[in-house]
């Protein structure tokens, strides 16, 4: 099997994912304006394949809204400790074997993400607090 060149659409999971025209613009372009010139509903970034050959990327996947499972009351470990009401980018893993892209949803906002040496996935996270 050879290298094959493409064209992949990431998919998102809730029908009210904002689109990258819905951001602000941080400034005004020199040729557009105030003009938003795409509307990416993923804002696709930082891909890595895992040991598997699957491709795991940091991606808008929803609404900002973190679910239940995030805040504060929720019995999810991290939720106890650190509850978290809005995250702006999560996950998505696209396996080229199947052709299926799998979102998953974060309780925390992320940026970047890293495969270590035993193939565990790391992530940043861009939150402020």
């Amino acid at each position: 099997m050879g290298n094959k060149a493409g064209f992949l659409k990431a998919k998102w999971r809730d029908a009210n994912t904002p689109t990258s025209a819905d951001n602000p613009i941080a400034a005004p372009s020199p040729y557009w304006g105030n003009t938003p010139i795409w509307n990416s509903r993923t804002t696709v970034h930082n891909q890595m394949f895992d040991a598997q050959g699957r491709i795991w990327f940091t991606a808008r996947i929803r609404d900002a809204e973190t679910p239940a499972f995030c805040r504060k009351g929720s019995s999810q470990a991290s939720a106890k400790d650190f509850p978290i009401d809005k995250s702006t980018r999560h996950a998505e893993v696209y396996d080229p074997k199947t052709n299926i892209f799998t979102p998953i949803d974060l309780c925390f906002s992320t940026h970047h993400l890293q495969f270590d040496g035993q193939d565990r996935l790391w992530f940043s996270s861009p939150d402020r607090r």
